[in-house]
């Protein structure tokens, strides 16, 4: 029935829970999975020609981000390979989480996303977090919500 799930991630329990889940449909159907990450490029803010010395500095916050994105993905590939399910990564850089989700998902061919209800959002974000409910308006594919 399915070929590749997709599992996007933010390090959450949420999206960690999610994840096994998803990594079970997988070993069931005999598919494979692809762990994604998002995260947002460093941008300089809107309306300034320059920044005169930024807080962080771009190296810095560039391997933050590539750190955070080698850790939540090497979780979901080490749950992926101890249940002997095929697993590809992707860190992907994008302003909103949830086009780059979609955009993965087509990209990839997965013909379905796994995703955790909600992740790190704000409290007024619990019922369903905000990436979630994008996913769901804009994506073609099957989404499976997990909470």
């Amino acid at each position: 029935m399915y070929q590749r799930i997709l599992l996007p991630t933010d390090g959450s329990d949420l999206a960690r829970n999610a994840a096994r889940h998803g990594i079970a449909l997988a070993k069931a159907f005999g598919a494979s999975v692809v762990a994604v990450y998002a995260s947002p490029p460093f941008e300089t803010p809107a309306g300034f020609e320059f920044v005169p010395a930024p807080l962080l500095p771009v190296d810095v916050y560039e391997e933050g981000a590539k750190k955070t994105a080698q850790r939540y993905l090497d979780e979901i590939e080490a749950l992926a390979k101890e249940a002997g399910v095929p697993c590809t990564t992707q860190h992907l850089r994008a302003i909103s989480p949830a086009d780059a989700i979609v955009a993965a998902a087509e990209s990839d061919a997965c013909d379905l996303i796994v995703i955790g209800s909600h992740g790190r959002g704000t409290v007024r974000q619990l019922l369903l977090g905000s990436v979630t409910t994008r996913v769901l308006a804009m994506c073609k594919v099957p989404v499976l919500v997990h909470r």
